[in-house]
């Protein structure tokens, strides 16, 4: 949706985004699937004293948002009116009361209220109850309940759902090994979710033992994460640090192994599957 609101525009659009792994999939996106190239990712170890709008879309995170000298600079874009949006992705994690908010996004919306006030702000979630919009339009000054649009029904008749009980980890390890088998035979992208990234190694072992390849994520690493999305392996062990919103096409399977730790993280990483329509 944003993608076309910028190519209406004639202004620069700067999109505010939780992780810098979500930015790095968005601009792969933005690129091969779209052919737009012309965005930037905005860091912290730059300075921005003379920084200019030289890009159609630039990405940043809400910690490199608290850089002041670029909030110079943008509060002076925005009195002369060159910013056309402010896209607040995943929008929710403004809000303490959000299952996924995050601490960096504290000053977010005092930034916006008092230095981009003169630019349009619209924000995007698939996952944000009643109490955490009553909060995020209190934060944004949004006093008109019109200005909230949710469009899209929240079922879908191309996502099947499983529970098996297990009595101990080993028997969720054998569900999951017979599972993934299947899954490989018919060439099938699965990713499996964990509580934490030492639950993750300890079952990558455990899987690497049985012979089925896969690899494990961690946020400080994004091999894994490339050669699941190019497709070079078809399994992929997550923990809540992979990051919200992450768009990759044809994974066909989630696997939660073990219980997630709540109905709003539960959503948001089924989310991952059956993005292209297909059965999942």
């Amino acid at each position: 949706i944003f993608y076309i609101l910028s190519l209406l525009q004639p202004g620069t659009m700067l999109i505010l985004s939780p992780t810098e792994l979500l930015i790095k999939d968005q601009i792969r996106n933005l690129t091969n699937l779209h052919g737009i190239d012309d965005v930037e990712q905005l860091t912290s170890d730059r300075d921005y004293t003379y920084f200019t709008l030289s890009h159609k879309l630039y990405y940043i995170t809400p910690d490199v948002l608290q850089n002041q000298k670029l909030l110079n600079r943008l509060t002076a874009f925005n009195n002369s009116m060159c910013l056309s949006y402010v896209i607040l992705d995943e929008v929710h994690c403004i809000s303490n009361w959000g299952h996924d908010f995050r601490p960096p996004f504290l000053m977010v919306s005092r930034y916006l209220n008092e230095q981009l006030d003169r630019t349009k702000i619209i924000g995007f979630t698939a996952t944000a109850n009643y109490s955490v919009v009553k909060d995020l339009m209190q934060q944004l000054n949004m006093d008109d309940p019109n200005q909230v649009y949710s469009p899209i029904q929240l079922n879908s008749d191309h996502i099947a759902f499983r529970f098996l009980r297990c009595v101990d980890e080993a028997e969720m390890l054998q569900k999951t090994i017979e599972f993934l088998f299947i899954s490989l035979k018919n060439n099938e992208k699965t990713l499996i979710f964990t509580k934490f990234y030492a639950k993750s190694l300890k079952l990558q072992e455990a899987l690497d033992s049985n012979d089925i390849e896969c690899l494990a994520f961690t946020k400080n690493d994004q091999y894994a994460y490339s050669h699941f999305a190019c497709g070079d392996v078809k399994i992929l062990i997550v923990d809540d640090s992979f990051g919200i919103g992450i768009n990759l096409p044809n994974v066909t399977n989630v696997i939660h192994y073990g219980l997630p730790l709540s109905k709003g993280i539960y959503v948001q990483e089924i989310g991952r599957a059956g993005r292209n329509g297909e059965n999942s």
